[in-house]
């Protein structure tokens, strides 16, 4: 069984001017690393669902996975700030639990603030097919 983990950061990293993101990000994404590390410990499989904003924060992800003998494979699904404006209009909808609001202003920090993954992170970059990701997490 593969568990997904999502950074609980609204509310703080969120909504911060664009300089303090980070900063005000870490002390969640430092409380959310235990558990992901506790389950590859016991040898499961997970996923990490969060930003991995800059490479050194992905760098820091893979070192935390690899010190507990997992690998740590990275998934890139790129899309254009066009195709996410029409899933945050659609997002911003609905009224359930995962419909948090994130207004354009702040898909162009998220935006300004993302560093896509170089060549040297051997990223794969998801295109549609499945199995391109799955081949990479066997």
């Amino acid at each position: 069984m593969t568990r997904r983990f999502t950074a609980s950061t609204a509310g703080t990293a969120s909504t911060a001017p664009k300089h303090e993101h980070f900063d005000r990000e870490a002390p969640a994404v430092e409380t959310e690393r235990a558990q992901p590390t506790k389950l590859l410990r016991s040898g499961r499989s997970i996923v990490l669902d969060h930003g991995h904003w800059r490479p050194s924060d992905r760098d820091e992800w893979k070192k935390t996975v690899r010190a507990v003998g997992g690998r740590p494979p990275l998934g890139y699904l790129s899309a254009s700030k066009e195709v996410l404006l029409r899933r945050l209009a659609a997002r911003n909808q609905r009224l359930d639990a995962n419909a948090l609001t994130v207004t354009t202003e702040a898909l162009d920090d998220f935006f300004a603030l993302f560093e896509r993954p170089t060549a040297d992170e051997d990223a794969v970059t998801y295109n549609g097919d499945v199995e391109v990701i799955r081949s990479v997490v066997r």
